[in-house]
């Protein structure tokens, strides 16, 4: 029987973004690679993310989520492994030329699903993919650089895969304030 639930949400430094003269979140990867090198060039952040790179679950879990976002999947109907197709080498490529690129952190590749949190807690990236938890974690002042200016969005997903309608973003948003509100009361008690 299931006895928790959680899931990753893209997590934002809402004053690097309100600096950079930005109102709202990017919806895709490309338009947070584009946030992330402008952030950069104004001198605003080191990185735009840090990812979940050491071989561990917070890589498996990114990559699953890039992978879906790029059009992929990790098996096809019949349970064949599709992973090596063009989907997955676009995900994967997109993460690796993150770096290479130098908007990404690279020390990501050292990074748990925990450590890539680190940058984004002491101010160098507006953005970080993590779980709930990091929610109430961000916002503590004694832990976090950032805490008072972090937002929460969905994943951002691509022009042809992983968007989702304005309204329905609306509504998984309204569920995500309150899942994190919940969150965060419970992670005090």
């Amino acid at each position: 029987v299931p006895f928790a639930n959680n899931g990753k949400w893209m997590f934002y430094n809402k004053k690097m973004l309100a600096d950079g003269g930005y109102d709202a979140p990017p919806t895709t990867w490309d338009e947070l690679k584009a946030m992330s090198i402008d952030l950069q060039q104004k001198g605003i952040c080191k990185y735009g993310i840090a990812w979940a790179g050491v071989q561990a679950e917070g890589l498996l879990c990114d990559m699953t989520t890039m992978l879906s976002a790029f059009g992929g999947a990790w098996t096809d109907e019949e349970g064949k492994m599709t992973f090596n197709s063009e989907a997955g080498v676009n995900a994967l490529n997109f993460m690796r030329q993150s770096i290479e690129e130098g908007w990404a952190d690279p020390a990501s590749t050292t990074y748990t699903d925990r450590d890539a949190l680190d940058p984004f807690l002491a101010g160098d990236t507006p953005f970080v993919m993590n779980w709930s938890f990091a929610w109430a974690l961000s916002n503590d002042p004694s832990q976090s650089q950032v805490a008072g200016n972090v937002g929460v969005c969905l994943i951002p997903g691509t022009e042809k895969f992983g968007m989702l309608p304005e309204k329905l973003m609306e509504d998984l948003l309204y569920l995500a304030d309150e899942i994190l509100i919940e969150a965060a009361g419970s992670a005090h008690m």
